[in-house]
């Protein structure tokens, strides 16, 4: 788990993210399932925040259907986030 981490942490390097948003994103995507398989909740739930805020492949409706999020469907938290952004 550590290294899966370490390696889904490193992220891009910082030029790149400057020239591919998207590809930024789908790395704070994989950040996330990794946090989430890891149990680290509260982590993954940041960078969900973050997904639903800018340009990214992730919506509610996917949160809502893809099973790599089912740890987090009993956490309010989690609860909230769908919420707020399921009006927006």
């Amino acid at each position: 788990m550590d290294e899966a981490k370490e390696l889904a942490t490193a992220g891009p390097p910082t030029d790149r993210v400057s020239r591919d948003h998207f590809e930024e994103t789908g790395d704070r995507t994989l950040l996330a399932e990794v946090l989430v398989i890891g149990g680290e909740y509260d982590a993954a739930i940041d960078q969900l925040e973050y997904l639903l805020t800018v340009p990214s492949a992730t919506s509610v409706a996917q949160l809502e259907l893809d099973p790599i999020w089912n740890p987090l469907r009993d956490q309010p938290r989690f609860k909230r986030l769908l919420e707020r952004h399921r009006t927006q």
